[in-house]
């Protein structure tokens, strides 16, 4: 068991883009995995899941840089890009324990990049 942070999100696309269906792309510029830098040469690589509705029963794991890792998501409110205060997908990114244990100690850091498509 590692360290993850589920976070539960909004997904809007609005219906003459094709929603409520999408494909969900993820990435860190470390493709084909995500990872985080200490800056000096060092990285942890790190578990992203993805999930069409709130909680994370019945998540997916995710391929940085690949938006057919998961297939086809539905869920997307297409009325409201605020999803009117209601979450309709959750996000969790999981460091294992192994993973952290083998790091060299330090500060690391970086950007994950979600890039939502709509999709008929």
């Amino acid at each position: 068991m590692g360290n993850d942070v589920p976070l539960n999100v909004c997904v809007y696309v609005t219906a003459d883009e094709g929603g409520p269906n999408y494909k969900i792309k993820a990435s860190t510029g470390h493709d084909p995995d995500f990872k985080v830098s200490d800056g000096n040469g060092h990285f942890i690589i790190f578990d992203v899941y993805w999930n069409d509705q709130i909680g994370t029963t019945g998540q997916k794991k995710m391929t940085a840089g690949d938006e057919t890792s998961i297939g086809t998501q539905s869920g997307a409110d297409t009325t409201q890009s605020d999803c009117g205060g209601t979450m309709n997908g959750n996000i969790e990114i999981e460091f294992t324990e192994s993973r952290l244990r083998a790091a060299v100690a330090g500060t690391y850091s970086g950007t994950l990049t979600f890039t939502l498509m709509p999709y008929p």
